[in-house]
């Protein structure tokens, strides 16, 4: 869509991986426009940035999105004669069907009753907290610069988006019985490193996340560290990439003592894993 004069020819764009999993983090490149561009894909906006082959902006796989996610870019020409004109370019980025094992999980008799409404209020509270949070990212600048770390050095023991049961809802499919975050392997007490630069915006004692942290990377991330026995931080506090935030521990509606570590693109749940792997440019 022109705003003024002609309309360009269609912008170049590239995604890095070409094909991104669902619930996952991707890259995407273009080097045609005369100032930042913008743009917006699964209802969140895109943060452009420069590099010396033009622009790059990260995003947000939704876990449910089918066979490709729409992106619009708009990027600017200079034209001195009519004061420059604008061009809305549609991408189609095609996605990787993600399949997940699903898993039955024992946990304390506590977790497996149903829910009063006193303890529904209160993680409709707790959800809400966290969706503020991830909202308010959007308009964080970015605060880092390299590549992000693994928090714990131990391993996957439950991968984003695998299907979750325990006695109670066996029978449950809806998205929330999905896991949200990866569990990595950790004994009581391990050393909690926060995954990159940012500001800490969320310290509490959640009824199923237990012990949490929520870390604003800006520009839409956030990363959250779940299950903690110890927090060595405070909100407001600004970290640094590697940092030590927390201890490991099996606080709120665990299994054992491992770290839940998530991810998100604003409101777009995403698999942790991704962040190790983005292909940002030098």
């Amino acid at each position: 869509m022109a705003l003024v004069g002609a309309i360009a020819p269609p912008v170049a764009v590239s995604i890095r991986p070409e094909r991104p999993e669902q619930g996952s983090l991707a890259v995407i490149s273009l080097a045609s426009s005369d100032r930042l561009p913008e743009g917006a894909a699964a209802g969140e906006p895109l943060h452009f940035h420069t590099d010396s082959a033009g622009y790059w902006a990260i995003l947000g796989i939704p876990l449910f999105q089918r066979e490709s996610l729409p992106v619009t870019i708009e990027t600017w020409h200079a034209d001195f004669d009519v004061g420059g004109s604008s061009e809305t370019t549609l991408v189609y980025v095609p996605v990787v069907t993600r399949s997940e094992p699903g898993e039955r999980l024992r946990v304390a008799p506590r977790f497996a009753e149903p829910v009063d409404s006193a303890l529904l209020e209160r993680v409709a509270r707790e959800r809400e907290i966290a969706r503020e949070a991830r909202a308010r990212s959007q308009d964080m600048p970015r605060l880092w610069t390299h590549a992000f770390l693994r928090p714990v050095a131990g391993r996957v023991t439950s991968p984003f988006a695998a299907h979750r049961a325990w006695p109670g809802n066996e029978a449950d499919t809806a998205p929330g019985a999905f896991h949200d975050g990866v569990d990595l392997a950790g004994a009581a007490g391990t050393r909690v490193r926060v995954a990159n630069r940012g500001v800490v915006v969320i310290v509490g004692d959640w009824y199923y996340g237990g012990t949490v942290i929520f870390v604003d990377h800006g520009g839409g991330l956030v990363t959250a560290y779940q299950h903690l026995s110890r927090v060595e931080v405070a909100v407001g506090d600004t970290v640094a990439r590697g940092q030590v935030i927390g201890l490991v521990g099996a606080t709120g509606r665990v299994t054992g003592p491992h770290l839940h570590w998530s991810a998100s693109y604003g409101a777009v749940l995403v698999d942790p894993l991704s962040l190790l792997t983005l292909a940002i440019p030098d």
